[in-house]
């Protein structure tokens, strides 16, 4: 059983060792519990700031592979990215050193000449401070508190068409495909703050594709780990006044930063994709 997970940075997990990362851990959860195949194969192909775009043209050169699902792993910066690095949006252009161009040839030449790497350099703290400007103005936090302002719609608008190319390709294959909404610690138990992940559920129903949310998942589990017991059935509804008590341990347990996740986080993902995978009949846990 071969499986595809495409993704950025939160997907990789490349802060954790790989046997850490929910790609193989989930590859650990099926050899151990899973008896209908032999053998299994999680193929990660999460990259450290890609965004939608570039997570379409890695799929594109994965299905080589032949995979008999792909997971996609989805993290909202993806929606404020263009803001921030295409200079069509009034950003600088530039990412980790590196300056976007208009032209492949200008590109090569300011990117990977020398000459050209030192006028990078040289403006350097120019670019800072109007990038940590821009940074100030285009964040998540910002964009959850109002999603649908018309503030973000061109951020929407590109996440969206790529989802929607993602999802075609993999129909005209015949592949099951699964968007994995990962939140962000500060969305957790606020209700009114998780709308963007709801959007991206619909959208992704309306072209009939699967979807998990991690952001109940860690809610569940924070709720449990700290107030109930594991084994119980059923847990009593969370009080207002545990919201923030519950936010700061899931932040301190599940995540490493606002929205990387801990070996712990990657384990639950790891389950709950186990979980999603024996609902489809991919596999059989026993």
């Amino acid at each position: 059983l071969r499986g595809l997970m495409i993704g950025d940075s939160v997907t990789m997990g490349g802060h954790l060792p790989r046997e850490q990362r929910f790609a193989n851990q989930l590859e650990d959860l099926l050899q151990r519990f899973d008896s209908r195949h032999a053998s299994y194969q999680m193929i990660n192909t999460g990259t450290e700031g890609y965004d939608t775009s570039q997570e379409r043209q890695m799929l594109t050169e994965a299905l080589r592979f032949d995979p008999d699902f792909i997971v996609i792993g989805y993290c909202l910066n993806d929606i404020i990215e263009p803001y921030l690095l295409n200079r069509d949006l009034g950003s600088t252009g530039r990412f980790s050193g590196m300056q976007q161009a208009t032209f492949p040839l200008w590109g090569y030449l300011i990117n990977e000449t020398g000459f050209g790497r030192l006028v990078v350099k040289m403006n350097e703290d120019r670019h800072m401070s109007e990038d940590q400007h821009r940074y100030s103005l285009y964040s998540v936090e910002r964009m959850v508190q109002s999603a649908d302002a018309a503030h973000w719609t061109q951020g929407w608008n590109s996440t969206l068409a790529e989802l929607e190319t993602i999802y075609g390709m993999a129909s005209e294959r015949q592949i099951p495909i699964v968007l994995a909404l990962f939140p962000y610690t500060f969305q957790l138990f606020r209700s009114d703050w998780q709308s963007p992940q709801q959007r991206l559920a619909l959208h992704a129903e309306q072209h009939r594709v699967d979807w998990i949310d991690a952001t109940s998942l860690f809610e569940k589990a924070s709720h449990m780990r700290l107030y109930r017991n594991l084994l119980q059935a059923d847990t009593a509804p969370i009080r207002p006044d545990e919201k923030g008590e519950l936010t700061r341990f899931a932040a301190q347990v599940y995540f490493r930063d606002f929205n990387h996740f801990t070996a712990a986080g990657h384990q639950l993902v790891a389950l709950q994709l186990t979980q999603y995978l024996s609902s489809k009949g991919l596999v059989d846990i026993e």
